[in-house]
């Protein structure tokens, strides 16, 4: 069974979401790119933990549109 392994949330979903937000999300996040227009990569688990599933659903949940 597949287990997923990160997130990348890419400048526009960083710029909708907020900066603040989405490196509040209850995943560590790691920026990258321009200070202006960054994305954000979540790591998720190595593709074999079985709490990989858990941490998605906490990602999906934090960014579900309010």
């Amino acid at each position: 069974m597949s287990v997923p392994v990160g997130l990348a949330v890419g400048p526009e979903g960083v710029l909708e979401t907020g900066r603040g937000r989405a490196l509040a999300a209850p995943v560590r996040g790691t920026v990258f790119g321009s200070p202006v227009a960054p994305l954000v990569w979540y790591r998720i688990g190595d593709g074999v933990e079985p709490d990989g599933w858990h941490r998605f659903r906490e990602l999906m949940e934090h960014f579900r549109p309010r």
